[in-house]
């Protein structure tokens, strides 16, 4: 059993690292994948601690605009809709049976 393993990890491990003219490419992809990937992730975590401090997440008159621009009609729709939601759970409720 040692022998299969060691020869399928040494069959990896030449798949792996190719060489070229004595040059290891695959290593250096990897290199070269691991650094752009590790660049572009702190370019994100910076842009996301930007637009924390700054406040770009902030929305203060989200809920003083939706209060202004909600008419009577929109929030009697809105109550419909919640006294069916209720309507339904509470008819799924009564009708549940375990087996």
């Amino acid at each position: 059993m040692r022998d299969i393993g060691s020869f399928v990890f040494k069959r990896f491990l030449n798949s792996v690292y190719t060489k070229t003219q004595g040059v290891d490419v695959s290593g250096n992809i990897v290199m070269l994948m691991l650094g752009v990937s590790t660049f572009l992730g702190a370019l994100g975590l910076i842009a996301l601690l930007w637009g924390v401090r700054t406040g770009q997440f902030d929305d203060q008159s989200k809920f003083i605009d939706g209060a202004r621009y909600d008419n009577e009609e929109d929030l009697q729709d809105a109550k419909m809709m919640e006294d069916k939601q209720k309507e339904r759970e509470a008819k799924r409720k009564k009708e549940y049976r375990p087996e």
